[in-house]
């Protein structure tokens, strides 16, 4: 059993160009399986907008990692880019002047 799992949310859209029905997955948190009873302790990083005034959220295994294949979601590849520590360049002062 999977020490964790991820909580999707699917959303449906119309692709702009081709009027075509689409779906996009989005993770918004994890679920982590209860060690001594049934069930899960969920936490959610974000709440997806709900469509037709419901949520729908989806609990699974988390697919594996692939170091050679791109990310197929946008919240995945913003989370895995290493960001600049020093934004407008030059070193960071933590030191308080007094």
């Amino acid at each position: 059993m999977a020490t964790y799992y991820e909580v999707i949310s699917i959303r449906e859209y119309a692709d702009k160009n081709t009027g075509e029905a689409k779906k996009q997955s989005t993770r918004v948190g994890v679920a982590f399986p209860f060690r001594e009873k049934e069930g899960f302790s969920i936490q959610l990083d974000a709440i997806p907008a709900p469509q037709e005034g419901a949520y729908r959220l989806l609990v699974v295994p988390p697919r594996p990692k692939d170091d050679n294949k791109p990310s197929q979601s946008g919240v995945d590849a913003y989370r895995n880019k290493q960001a600049d520590p020093t934004p407008y360049g030059g070193e960071i002062d933590d030191e308080i002047p007094f």
